[in-house]
């Protein structure tokens, strides 16, 4: 998978290392609502995260390590909500954080 950039992600799912759901801005929920995404609203409104100025947490006060949308199989992640994603995730470019083990690399100007 390649961004408009030209950097095939790796499908690490580094960058999903904290829950981006929380990220959710009133586009994302406008849409999941027209869409009847339950599922996502539940999660956002139910409420199982929030930003705690420098981390995602549960409301039960545990850190919350990935996105529960991230899938891993076999060395190769994918998104379970992917074709309705938060613009947050949309409009995250491989290597463009240091989430991204690629931002080395093109530190260093290595592909």
């Amino acid at each position: 998978m390649e961004d408009i950039h030209g950097i095939a992600c790796r499908r690490c799912g580094a960058c999903c290392g904290v829950d981006m759901i929380a990220y959710a801005d009133a586009g994302d929920r406008q849409r999941w609502e027209k869409e009847g995404r339950t599922d996502i609203l539940g999660r956002l409104d139910g409420n199982s995260v929030a930003w705690a100025g420098d981390r995602i947490i549960s409301r039960s006060g545990s850190k919350v390590n990935r996105c529960f949308y991230l899938r891993c199989e076999g060395g190769s992640c994918s998104c379970a909500i992917y074709e309705t994603r938060p613009r947050v995730c949309r409009e995250y470019v491989p290597g463009s954080s240091e989430l991204c083990p690629l931002y080395f690399e093109n530190i260093a100007g290595v592909r």
